[in-house]
């Protein structure tokens, strides 16, 4: 993140340090890191934004999401792990990966959130980015180095027989 900072006030990229709001460690919780995204929609038309991203990851099976049926999310420095844990514990069922879902809602951050933050595609909890010229940088590992698919049964199942690629042949 320093080296990032450093090259973003260099003559090379130009952004002033004045406009610059870097979160490490214990600064970067969940209610931080959403404020600052939230601020980049202070940012007129005009105005170049640049947002970068560097951690850890967790995917959870979600059935409603395209593609390969996960919901991502990324884990900020006060996500509650514990708790995720603990919901491990209960017998694999549909309710359960519901609630792991509903425990990530309110301790980490949606890329659905993000996606729809810099695409202006929804209204929940945040106002849009207005910049036309907007660059965010995910610096992270899907499922993450850390949790890898721990919170995925379903999709390690699935990519465990080969159908990870293809969701909707596990449907035939």
């Amino acid at each position: 993140a320093q080296a990032m900072q450093e090259f973003l006030v260099s003559d090379a990229a130009g952004f002033s340090r004045a406009h610059q709001r870097v979160l490490k460690g214990e600064q970067a919780t969940r209610v931080q890191i959403k404020a600052a995204i939230r601020q980049l929609a202070k940012a007129r038309r005009g105005d170049s934004v640049f947002l970068y991203l560097n951690g850890e990851t967790v995917v959870c099976d979600d059935p409603s999401q395209p593609g390969d049926e996960l919901k991502k999310y990324f884990l900020p420095y006060d996500a509650d792990l514990e708790g995720l844990e603990a919901l491990l514990q209960e017998p694999a069922s549909t309710e359960r990966s519901l609630k792991i879902r509903r425990h990530l809602d309110a301790t980490a951050i949606s890329f659905d959130w993000l996606e729809d933050t810099f695409n202006q595609a929804g209204l929940d909890d945040h106002r849009y980015v207005m910049s036309r010229d907007v660059m965010m940088v995910l610096d992270v590992t899907f499922p993450g180095a850390v949790t890898g698919l721990r919170y995925a049964p379903d999709y390690a199942e699935r990519f465990a027989g080969g159908a990870a690629a293809s969701p909707a042949s596990r449907r035939s």
